[in-house]
């Protein structure tokens, strides 16, 4: 995943796994080891997505949080977004899998219409409010220009 991040061919990007937060900060766990949002500074200061702008979407707990490190606060948003990443979408807290993937399936379909990112967002949570036991409707968080429109 790094190597391809490094590259700069990184396309649209959609995780759907379990993302482990802590006050230490995210990782998720992969074959090839710990993927965390630090592993990320080169692309950053590289700006290595910029030229692609991917959407990146993690589709997993806390992949919004963010951790304090010494000079700022670190997660996964901020650092795809200073690679150059298009937009991201991240979870603020703990969800339930199968509520994830009906909002993942609801906000696609509303892009791959040619809906706006702010626009996929909102019917992607205006169909996923049916259960007012289950706020995961209200967990997502988009980065980047509402106004935008993805390329799915």
């Amino acid at each position: 995943m790094l190597a391809l991040i490094n590259s700069g061919g990184l396309g649209a990007t959609h995780f759907a796994c379990h993302n482990t937060f802590s006050p230490d900060g995210s990782f998720i766990e992969m074959d090839g080891g710990r993927f965390k949002p630090a592993l990320l500074a080169e692309a950053g200061i590289r700006k290595l997505l910029q030229e692609a702008g991917p959407l990146v979407f993690i589709n997993a707990c806390r992949s919004a949080g963010v951790a304090p490190t010494y000079t700022r606060m670190l997660g996964w948003a901020q650092q795809f977004m200073s690679s150059g990443a298009g937009a991201f979408v991240g979870i603020l807290w703990a969800v339930r899998s199968d509520s994830s993937a009906r909002f993942a399936t609801a906000f696609y379909r509303s892009s791959a219409g040619g809906a706006t990112l702010g626009a996929a967002a909102l019917a992607a949570r205006r169909e996923r409010q049916d259960d007012p036991l289950d706020p995961t409707w209200l967990a997502y968080t988009v980065y980047g220009d509402p106004y935008a429109t993805a390329v799915v």
